[in-house]
């Protein structure tokens, strides 16, 4: 009877062991799909970092990027060559580190989304993660990430 229960003793500490291995290297595949993770960088590095996605926007196409700053969003006005007039676009804002300076990034939630119902409140911090893109239009380009979400 003992050697039945040290056996499934045995049993249920291997499969412990494994399951956390499992579950380090998920985190580990996870952590891997982020691209640029502009939240680890300090507030001077991130604006810096956002800027060269701005000028030099071929080099992250396609990848994924996470960022964090404050939501905004606004309406393309009448005559805009690049924008659809009247759409409404969403934006992640990052300041620098005398919050004297700002660049925004468009974003284009995931799905169907509604607003204000499926967006967070105007000035709230927020985090975006999804895929930087750099849309021709009309002769001009913008950079968006797109498919992106929103985490808390």
């Amino acid at each position: 009877m003992m050697k039945k229960i040290l056996i499934a003793v045995a049993c249920i500490f291997i499969c412990v062991i494994l399951m956390s291995f499992g579950r380090e290297s998920e985190n580990i595949i996870e952590e891997q799909e982020i691209d640029v993770d502009l939240t680890q960088l300090s507030s001077t590095m991130v604006y810096a970092q956002v800027f060269d996605m701005l000028v030099s926007p071929d080099t992250y196409q396609g990848k994924t990027i996470k960022m964090r700053g404050n939501f905004t969003q606004y309406e393309a006005p009448e005559g805009s060559p690049v924008l659809n007039p009247g759409q409404r676009y969403f934006a992640c804002v990052i300041t620098d580190a005398l919050a004297c300076c700002s660049q925004g990034i468009d974003f284009e939630l995931r799905g169907n989304p509604s607003f204000p119902e499926d967006y967070p409140k105007l000035g709230s911090e927020i985090t975006v993660v999804g895929t930087f893109q750099q849309i021709d239009k009309n002769g001009y380009s913008y950079t968006c990430i797109t498919n992106a979400s929103l985490e808390e």
